[in-house]
C-alpha cells in the first residue's frame, strides 16, 4: 500500500487567482511526501526531505526510477522553486516556481509564479491539459 502523505487530505490544489490562496506558507518540513494534484488524478509528485522531486503519471516516483520529471526544489517563504535535472518528459535545466500555501485542511495550494520555459509544460502536466 502506498502512503500518499502524512496529511489527512494529501493533495495539491491549483488556484487560478493568486488572491484566493489561503493558509500559511509551507515550510521545508511540511512538504516531504507524495502529493496528488486534485486537477490531475493519477499524477503523483514526490517531494523528498533532501530537496529532490519526481513527477510521473505512471507512479514512477521512487528515487532512481524513470520518472517523467526529476530535479531539485527549494522553499523560500511562500515560493517553491523547481529546477529540472532529468526525466524523459523535460529538458534540464528548465524549471518553474509556485507561490504556495498550506491550508488548514492539509491541502497544498499553488499558483504558478513562473512556468517551465521549455518542453516540460508543467501547467499542462499538473492539470491534465
Amino acid at each position: 500500500m502506498l502512503k500518499v502523505n502524512p496529511r489527512p487530505h494529501p493533495a495539491i490544489r491549483e488556484i487560478v487567482v493568486p488572491a484566493s490562496i489561503d493558509g500559511s506558507p509551507p515550510t521545508a518540513d511540511d512538504l516531504p511526501g507524495i502529493w496528488m494534484p486534485i486537477e490531475a488524478p493519477g499524477l503523483l509528485v514526490r517531494l523528498s526531505a533532501d530537496g529532490t522531486f519526481a513527477i510521473d503519471s505512471g507512479g514512477n516516483i521512487a528515487p532512481n526510477t524513470y520518472a517523467s520529471v526529476l530535479g531539485g526544489y527549494e522553499v523560500a517563504g511562500d515560493t517553491i522553486t523547481f529546477v529540472i535535472s532529468g526525466g524523459h518528459a523535460c529538458s534540464a535545466p528548465d524549471g518553474w516556481t509556485w507561490e504556495s500555501s498550506l491550508a488548514e485542511d492539509g491541502l497544498l495550494n499553488v499558483v504558478y509564479a513562473t512556468e517551465a520555459r521549455g518542453s516540460a509544460g508543467t501547467r499542462r502536466e499538473l492539470n491534465g491539459r
